[in-house]
Protein backbone atom coordinates (compact mmCIF):
# COMPACT_ATOMS: atom_id res chain seq x y z
CA UNK A 1 0.00 0.00 0.00
CA UNK A 2 1.32 3.44 -0.92
CA UNK A 3 1.56 5.98 1.88
CA UNK A 4 0.23 9.42 0.98
CA UNK A 5 2.87 12.03 1.58
CA UNK A 6 2.89 15.77 1.02
CA UNK A 7 5.63 17.38 -1.02
CA UNK A 8 8.63 18.85 0.77
CA UNK A 9 7.83 22.36 1.96
CA UNK A 10 4.09 21.70 2.17
CA UNK A 11 1.89 20.36 4.93
CA UNK A 12 -1.70 19.55 5.69
CA UNK A 13 -3.63 21.31 8.44
CA UNK A 14 -6.29 19.19 10.08
CA UNK A 15 -9.51 20.86 11.29
CA UNK A 16 -8.29 21.88 14.76
CA UNK A 17 -5.15 23.59 13.43
CA UNK A 18 -6.92 24.94 10.33
CA UNK A 19 -9.48 26.67 12.54
CA UNK A 20 -6.73 28.24 14.67
CA UNK A 21 -4.92 29.47 11.56
CA UNK A 22 -8.13 30.94 10.16
CA UNK A 23 -8.84 32.72 13.46
CA UNK A 24 -5.33 34.26 13.52
CA UNK A 25 -5.55 35.25 9.85
CA UNK A 26 -8.92 36.94 10.40
CA UNK A 27 -7.56 38.86 13.41
CA UNK A 28 -4.59 40.07 11.37
CA UNK A 29 -6.88 41.16 8.53
CA UNK A 30 -9.13 43.00 10.98
CA UNK A 31 -6.22 44.93 12.51
CA UNK A 32 -4.79 45.79 9.07
CA UNK A 33 -8.17 47.05 7.87
CA UNK A 34 -8.53 49.26 10.95
CA UNK A 35 -5.22 50.88 10.00
CA UNK A 36 -6.44 51.53 6.47
CA UNK A 37 -4.73 48.69 4.64
CA UNK A 38 -6.57 47.19 1.71
CA UNK A 39 -6.13 43.65 0.41
CA UNK A 40 -4.42 42.77 -2.83
CA UNK A 41 -4.13 39.39 -4.53
CA UNK A 42 -1.24 38.52 -6.81
CA UNK A 43 -0.89 35.61 -9.26
CA UNK A 44 0.13 32.20 -7.93
CA UNK A 45 2.61 31.85 -10.80
CA UNK A 46 5.14 34.52 -11.67
CA UNK A 47 7.82 34.78 -14.37
CA UNK A 48 11.07 33.30 -13.07
CA UNK A 49 12.87 36.45 -14.26
CA UNK A 50 11.30 38.36 -11.34
CA UNK A 51 13.23 36.18 -8.88
CA UNK A 52 16.36 35.18 -10.81
CA UNK A 53 19.49 36.30 -9.00
CA UNK A 54 17.53 37.82 -6.10
CA UNK A 55 16.75 34.78 -3.97
CA UNK A 56 20.24 33.44 -3.28
CA UNK A 57 20.64 30.09 -1.51
CA UNK A 58 16.91 29.81 -0.89
CA UNK A 59 16.26 29.38 -4.62
CA UNK A 60 16.50 25.60 -4.26
CA UNK A 61 13.45 25.73 -1.97
CA UNK A 62 11.18 27.20 -4.65
CA UNK A 63 9.25 25.37 -7.36
CA UNK A 64 10.33 26.43 -10.84
CA UNK A 65 9.32 24.85 -14.11
CA UNK A 66 8.87 25.53 -17.82
CA UNK A 67 5.23 25.90 -18.88
CA UNK A 68 3.60 24.83 -22.15
CA UNK A 69 4.56 28.18 -23.69
CA UNK A 70 8.24 27.40 -22.98
CA UNK A 71 8.38 30.12 -20.30
CA UNK A 72 10.21 29.65 -17.02
CA UNK A 73 7.74 30.22 -14.20
CA UNK A 74 7.92 29.97 -10.44
CA UNK A 75 5.27 29.36 -7.81
CA UNK A 76 4.75 32.42 -5.67
CA UNK A 77 5.80 31.95 -2.08
CA UNK A 78 3.59 33.14 0.76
Amino acid sequence: MNKLQTLKGFRDFLPKDALKRTWVKNKMISVAERWGYEPIETPTLEPYSLFKGKIGEDEKLFYKFTDNGDREVMLRYD
